[in-house]
């Protein structure tokens, strides 16, 4: 009699509801993954969102001395005087280098022309050299 109670027991017990370890184990590997996943996309958009405002920076200092340089009369448009073999000049406090280029028109076909170049480099997280360059 003793035997038949301890079956009725286990089998009792088989009929409870609830998780095994493996199934804990499979459902907090799952969590991971996904946690793991939701943190891979955030850390790229955070990089992206930082590559453009790296890039809008760069392009408002070209643009600031495109400005700068439109607003001389004509006259005083010239070439930057430095060494074009020396690196560009960097912007204080910034990452940032600036190199301005004043050419005057080759061809000769308009009196009177001036193209200038502005390119502004920079090194990203990656250290990858970037560059926006305008033109007028």
């Amino acid at each position: 009699m003793l035997i038949k109670m301890s079956l009725r027991g286990a089998k009792r017990r088989s009929n409870l509801n609830g998780f095994s370890l493996i199934e804990l184990m499979v459902a907090v590997v799952i969590l991971a993954l996904a946690i793991f996943g939701i943190f891979l996309a955030f850390t790229t958009s955070f990089q992206g969102m930082a590559d453009a405002r790296d890039r809008t920076v760069a392009t408002n200092y070209a643009q600031e001395k495109i400005e700068e340089i439109k607003n001389k009369p004509f006259e005083e448009i010239v070439d930057d005087p430095t060494d074009p073999d020396e690196p560009p000049v960097g912007i204080s406090g910034t990452k940032f280098k600036r190199e301005v280029n004043v050419t005057v028109d080759v061809d000769g076909s308009i009196d009177e022309l001036k193209k200038v170049t502005t390119t502004v480099s920079w090194m990203n997280r990656k250290e990858e050299e970037k560059t926006v360059t305008l033109e007028t």
